[in-house]
């Protein structure tokens, strides 16, 4: 889990900066997605979408998806 917390400060970061995404980070952020999804329980998915629609949304146009575990 600790990972995880590390990939979202990391990809908070490139997010931040609000430039567009290099081709080599967009598998940057396709990890982090798939390791979200499979780490993270749907009931708390959805609140980490709450919390920041536009993240996420930047995540799903830069390579990620958001589909959360059916944990």
């Amino acid at each position: 889990m600790r990972a995880l917390y590390a990939s979202i400060e990391e990809l908070g970061r490139l997010y931040a900066k609000g430039m567009p995404v290099l081709d080599a980070d967009r598998a940057r952020v396709k990890s982090f997605a798939d390791e979200f999804a499979f780490l993270s329980s749907k009931g708390h998915a959805a609140a980490y979408r709450a919390l920041s629609p536009e993240f996420w949304a930047w995540v799903e146009q830069n390579g990620g998806g958001f589909a959360p575990s059916s944990k």
